[in-house]
C-alpha cells in the first residue's frame, strides 16, 4: 500500500506523519491484497483561531479502481487522524 499525504497548511510532523502510518497499516492490513493507495489530505479551516476545525479526509484507492473517502474534522490532527483511520477500517 502506497501512502500519499497533502498537507497545504504545513500541519503534518514527523511524528504525525509515523502516528498514521502505523493506525492505517493497522486498520487496513487485512485488506491489503485489495489497497493500491491510500491519500491522506489534512487542512486548517479556520487558521490560528483554534476550535475544531482541524479537517482530515482519507481516499483509499482500490486495485480494482473504485475508491473509498471518509472525511472528519477535529480539534487537533491527531485526533482527527485517528478517527479517520478507524472509520476507513470500518469501512
Amino acid at each position: 500500500m502506497k501512502l500519499k499525504f497533502t498537507d497545504p497548511d504545513g500541519l503534518l510532523s514527523e511524528n504525525n506523519v509515523e502516528f498514521v502510518r502505523r493506525r492505517l497499516l493497522f486498520a487496513l492490513s487485512r485488506f491489503d491484497s485489495k489497497v493500491d493507495t491510500a491519500v491522506i489530505t489534512v487542512r486548517d479551516c479556520n487558521g490560528p483561531r483554534g476550535g475544531i476545525d482541524k479537517h482530515c479526509s482519507l481516499r483509499v484507492i482500490l486495485r480494482s479502481g473504485q475508491e473509498l473517502f471518509v472525511s472528519d474534522q477535529e480539534e487537533t490532527v491527531e485526533e482527527c487522524l485517528a478517527r479517520v483511520s478507524e472509520r476507513m477500517g470500518r469501512t
